[in-house]
C-alpha cells in the first residue's frame, strides 16, 4: 500500500484505529487423527504431542502482552472470521475479496483526501 517502514506503519495503524485480532483455532475432529498421524511420522513415538499446544498457549500469552487480542475457534478460524466479516466487525481479511475497480493504489488515494471529521 504505502512504502513506510515497519515502526511508521504500526504507528500509522494506531492513528486511523486499525487492530490486529490473532484468530486460534482448533482442528476439527474429522482431522485430528489425520494430524496426529502425520505428526508421529516426523516424530518418534517418545515424543510430547501436547507440546504444539503448550507453544500456542505461550505464544498466545505473548502477543497478549504485546497488546495483540486474541480469539479461541471452537472450530476452524476460517468460519469464525466469515462470521465477523459478514457482521462487519472485520474489515480487510486476507480472504475478501475488495471493492470491485477499487486496487490498493485507489483505496490509498480516497483515504487521503478524506478529512479526520469525515471519519469520525
Amino acid at each position: 500500500m504505502c512504502n513506510i517502514g515497519n515502526e511508521d506503519r504500526g504507528i500509522c495503524n494506531k492513528c486511523i484505529k486499525i487492530r490486529r485480532i490473532l484468530i486460534l483455532d482448533k482442528v476439527p475432529e474429522l482431522k485430528q487423527a489425520t494430524i496426529k498421524a502425520r505428526y508421529y511420522q516426523g516424530h518418534s513415538s517418545n515424543d510430547n504431542l501436547s507440546r504444539p499446544l503448550f507453544d500456542q498457549v505461550l505464544n498466545q500469552d505473548l502477543l497478549e502482552s504485546l497488546g495483540v487480542p486474541c480469539i479461541s475457534s471452537s472450530g476452524e478460524a476460517e468460519a469464525l472470521c466469515g462470521f465477523f466479516c459478514a457482521k462487519a466487525l472485520f474489515l480487510g481479511c486476507d480472504f475478501v475479496e475488495g471493492v470491485p475497480g477499487i486496487g490498493q493504489k485507489t483505496a490509498l488515494e480516497l483515504i487521503e483526501e478524506l478529512e479526520i471529521g469525515d471519519l469520525l
